[in-house]
């Protein structure tokens, strides 16, 4: 099983897009059929190719009914998406030990703390049409210190978990150098057999959607607050440990 976590914006949706180019199932689908058509609207016009997210186990986590049921019932392998918080949060520990000898990898997906918060704020507030400077800085600096508390707080839970720490990997989305490394990438973290077509087909999915946003949509307030409340600090430390992750890789082969 292959655990995504993820905070909005994060790049999560590309790692499942991307998983199901490459053969693996996913739970859930690309939007909530429940919503209504409003709301449809913006999930399309935010993310057109689909979140792919069973809500019940997105927002409930390992020990949700839905989770459950996936994990008793789910023909392997498969992949599903959780909000990061139920990997940091100490009540959900006993639910990870059940059930880390299932799992093949953990996909924590990040991005720049101030592009993500950017990214959500757009999504969130800005299609309400209002352009109120201190509902942006609540929203941001709220996301900016949920950042900090939650990515920050994995290598503590992994702590917790040990036997979960060499399944864990930090993905980049916005920090890849081209499709190709992307997807190769993706593929050994979660430790995917795939064939040539299922890798060309998810690297033609992405070429057009990986990119990185300019940084200069970000305003100055935006990157100081960021710095201010110390994400921009949990950021550089999830690289560092992307690299060194890298670098280990490299001198196995």
């Amino acid at each position: 099983m292959i655990i995504v976590l993820t905070m909005g914006r994060s790049g999560s949706s590309l790692i499942m897009q991307s998983l199901r180019h490459l053969g693996i199932r996913v739970a859930g689908r690309a939007f909530d059929t429940k919503e209504g058509a409003i709301a449809q609207e913006r999930h399309v016009a935010l993310n057109p190719h689909g979140y792919w997210e069973e809500p019940g186990i997105y927002y409930g986590g390992p020990s949700s009914v839905e989770f459950q049921r996936l994990y008793k019932t789910a023909q392997r392998p498969v992949a599903c998406k959780m909000d990061i918080r139920h990997f940091t949060d100490e009540n959900q520990t006993q639910n990870w030990l059940d059930i880390s000898n299932e799992i093949t990898s953990i996909l924590i997906s990040y991005r720049n703390p101030s592009e993500q918060a950017h990214s959500e704020y757009i999504g969130t507030i800005q299609q309400e049409s209002t352009t109120d400077d201190q509902l942006r800085f609540q929203f941001v600096t709220k996301f900016l210190l949920d950042y900090k508390n939650q990515y920050g707080g994995v290598p503590k839970a992994a702590k917790q978990l040990n036997a979960l720490r060499h399944k864990i990997y930090y993905v980049n989305f916005a920090g890849a150098r081209n499709p190709c490394t992307y997807i190769t990438d993706l593929c050994s973290m979660a430790k995917i057999h795939f064939t040539p077509s299922q890798y060309q087909s998810a690297v033609s999915n992405i070429s057009l959607r990986l990119y990185r946003i300019n940084q200069n949509l970000l305003s100055k307030e935006e990157k100081c607050w960021a710095i201010k409340i110390g994400a921009q600090d949990v950021y550089l430390k999830l690289s560092q440990f992307n690299h060194n992750l890298e670098t280990s890789a490299e001198k196995r082969h």
